[in-house]
Parts: structure tokens; C-alpha cells; sequence
């Protein structure tokens, strides 16, 4: 096992708290950014993250996601299906 978030100084985990106050600066630095070329930001969570590598990933979703069973599952596959444009 491995850490995927971890300090670039000590090289050891990061903390939850120094997690959130890096996620908070990373939203209000890109929600100012995006205003100022007119782009509509959603905020996100690193929870968010986690349900986006969940649905990436090729294979076994359920172990990926360390959960027991298919229907906890459901809430992190958010990956969108394929389709044909109409009239093509």
C-alpha cells in the first residue's frame, strides 16, 4: 500500500486538515480564475475525487472502491455512457 496524497517536504501523508485548507485554496484560486474568464465553476470535494478515479478506472469498480457490495457501488460510478450524436 501506498499514500497518494502525501507532503512534498517529509514525504509522509498528509494531514486532513492541511488536505482541507489545500482543497480551499485550490477552489477559491480557480473559482477567481474561472470568473475571470467567464467560465461557471463547480466547486468540488475531495470526496468528489475519489468517485471520479472510481468511475475511470478500468476493471474491478468494486474493488477499487474498497466497498462490500454492488450497491454502495452505485453512488461512485458517475461516469457518463458513450453515445452517437442524433443524425449521424
Amino acid at each position: 500500500m501506498r499514500y497518494i496524497i502525501i507532503s512534498e517536504r517529509t514525504g509522509d501523508k498528509i494531514q486532513v486538515e492541511s488536505l482541507k485548507t489545500a482543497m480551499g485554496r485550490i477552489g477559491t484560486a480557480t473559482k477567481k480564475a474561472a470568473e475571470e474568464q467567464r467560465i461557471n465553476f463547480v466547486p468540488f470535494t475531495f470526496h468528489d475525487l475519489k468517485r471520479k478515479g472510481v468511475s475511470d478506472s478500468e476493471g474491478d469498480k468494486l474493488k477499487a472502491s474498497g466497498h462490500r457490495n454492488a450497491s454502495m457501488l452505485k453512488i461512485y460510478d458517475v461516469k457518463l455512457d458513450t453515445v452517437k450524436p442524433a443524425g449521424k
